[in-house]
């Protein structure tokens, strides 16, 4: 195996690790520090709160996660002349927003000083992979057009077999060097991402639905216990005395 075949099959699970590895430790370090949770939330809207930022990434990982879980449905939309202008409009479009966007911010972080060298640090390699992510898919859009129908049967199906675990790395390193560079840099940026401000909505995505699974436990539990008493066969026996 090649070196570059090795970074195909083993760098996505790598970065995969390291996202859910930081994320559960920044979730350990403050779940029973609410106040600690929402000043941090709050600092991280100051910097990725943006809202051109939040809609065209909506749009991009809505698109991306359409390609992957409904490949047939997209691959027929694409192969209609009106379907296909209009994909790879959108696209363009939300990656340019997002272009724009990234460097706005990136610009910003270098005026702003902080406190935690570490996280600002952090910040901003996370923006400048992103930053790499967009505008390596813009070029790709623009230089290899039509990405909405070679995709499907290249990167969809590589991305599957990662999720199979079986990464099928010929098809990624077949492709050019600027559409490896788009999904190298994606994965990186998935690395790093615990270690930023952004990763803060993660947390509390995860702190909100382990506090929905307890309430949901705690209920159950309560009305199991009512069950129970109700129908405890001991009250058959040995009814209470008034």
């Amino acid at each position: 195996m090649t070196e570059n075949s090795s970074l195909f099959a083993l760098w996505p699970y790598v970065a995969t690790a390291l996202l859910i590895t930081g994320i559960l430790i920044r979730y350990l370090l403050v779940s029973r520090q609410p106040s600690v949770l929402a000043a941090e939330v709050a600092d991280a809207k100051s910097v990725f709160g943006g809202r051109l930022f939040r809609v065209s990434m909506a749009v991009l990982i809505a698109g991306h996660l359409a390609g992957l879980l409904f490949p047939h449905a997209v691959l027929s939309l694409s192969t209609s002349a009106a379907g296909l202008y209009v994909l790879e409009g959108l696209a363009f479009i939300a990656g340019s927003a997002g272009v724009a966007s990234s460097a706005v911010m990136i610009w910003r972080r270098l005026e702003r000083s902080s406190q935690s060298r570490v996280t600002e640090l952090s910040d901003m390699l996370f923006l400048g992979l992103f930053f790499t992510v967009l505008a390596s898919g813009l070029l790709v859009a623009v230089l290899y057009r039509w990405g909405s129908l070679w995709g499907e049967v290249t990167l969809v199906p590589y991305m599957i077999s990662l999720l199979r675990g079986q990464p099928a790395v010929q098809l990624a390193t077949q492709l050019p060097a600027l559409v490896q560079l788009h999904v190298l840099a994606t994965f990186a940026a998935i690395a790093v991402l615990p270690l930023t401000r952004l990763s803060t909505f993660l947390v509390a995505v995860l702190q909100r639905c382990a506090m929905l699974i307890t309430q949901q436990l705690r209920a159950a539990s309560n009305a199991f216990a009512e069950w129970s008493n109700r129908h405890n066969p001991g009250s058959w026996f040995w009814p209470d005395e008034d």
